[in-house]
């Protein structure tokens, strides 16, 4: 449905009175549950202040209606983002003295973000590194932390003789942002495991793996997409370990992709190993990916790679001038 209304706001921005009637409308009088803020962000692209102000107004409505529902202040720090010479606190507050239902809107939003500023969380001081790494409930506390070797160690000794998969799953997170300081074979073992029953156990493993380079790293992808049940699970490896003529694999992998999930990763692992390694041999795999994506963002992101190793077909260069997204149709802009 985001996708929709984004698209009928081109037609509107083109002076199609019609498509922008419908995103009004379909914002007014067919809300989404759970979703809806969804045609805002289009509205106030298409009419600015005014679209904000339109917007507060169909929301306090609703909250008069429903005093159990609540809105958070994302579309003003939006907005504000987008239009920093407008003070939009003020012009909402203005607004407001005019119109209830405005002042409805923004006296909700203002007292959510206070109880959210209530909510301090106490700081948690843990016994070593490894209590941290199991106890902490941020999935990602890592990944702006500067481990020492000693730290990475430690965490490594626990995932050596840890039996329990959930712990096994934190510990191994770790080691997808830091380099696995032991012997690797634990995981290589770790990856090789049956992912019917530990498929992210796997995934970790093959991430930690994919830090690293080496001729039996790249035997263990090769030997895995030829046989695994989830062969591009391995592409990742590829990343530090590609080798000329390695498209041709990629692109069979793009081609045996039956599902979304399957195809977004291959995205993700296939773009990134293109990012790293600079190649023309990244056509084939790229516009595979180009053809059988359905994903926006994802689309810009090859077609960027592509463009970056002079190898964007004729057939995409013309095609993307209609690309949904607006920064992918900006890079048509530069061919002219």
């Amino acid at each position: 449905m985001t996708q929709l209304f984004g698209l009928t706001k081109i037609f509107a921005q083109e002076g199609d009175a019609e498509a922008k009637r419908a995103i009004y409308d379909g914002f007014v009088h067919n809300p989404i549950w759970r979703s809806d803020w969804a045609g805002t962000y289009q509205i106030m692209e298409l009419d600015g202040l005014e679209g904000l102000k339109f917007i507060a107004e169909e929301f306090g409505k609703r909250l008069e209606k429903d005093p159990e529902d609540w809105q958070d202040d994302d579309l003003i720090k939006s907005f504000q983002k987008e239009n920093p010479e407008i003070d939009v606190w003020t012009q909402l507050d203005i607004a407001a003295e005019q119109n209830r239902f405005i002042r409805i809107y923004t006296d909700d939003v203002r007292r959510n973000i206070g109880q959210r500023n209530e909510q301090v969380k106490p700081t948690l001081i843990y016994k070593n590194i490894v209590k941290e790494a199991l106890l902490r409930q941020s999935r990602t506390w890592f990944l702006n932390r500067k481990l020492k070797r000693a730290e990475l160690e430690l965490i490594a000794q626990q995932l050596l003789i840890e039996r329990n998969k959930s712990n096994i799953e934190k510990l191994l997170r770790v080691f997808t942002k830091h380099k696995f300081p032991l012997d690797k074979e634990l995981l290589f073992n770790l990856a090789l495991k049956d992912t019917a029953r530990n498929m992210r156990i796997v995934i970790l493993a093959i991430q930690a793996l994919g830090l690293f380079k080496g001729k039996n790293i790249r035997q263990l992808a090769l030997e895995q997409i030829a046989v695994s049940k989830r062969p591009a699970f391995f592409a990742k490896i590829l990343i530090e370990n590609y080798k000329k003529g390695d498209q041709k694999l990629l692109t069979t992998l793009v081609k045996k992709a039956s599902t979304g999930d399957e195809l977004e990763g291959l995205v993700i692992d296939i773009t990134n190993i293109y990012y790293a390694n600079k190649t023309p041999e990244c056509r084939e795999p790229l516009e595979a990916l180009y053809d059988k994506n359905t994903c926006g963002l994802c689309r810009k992101r090859v077609v960027e790679i592509l463009k970056e190793n002079d190898v964007l077909s004729e057939r995409i260069k013309n095609e993307i001038r209609f690309d949904c997204n607006k920064d992918t149709r900006k890079l048509y802009e530069q061919f002219i």
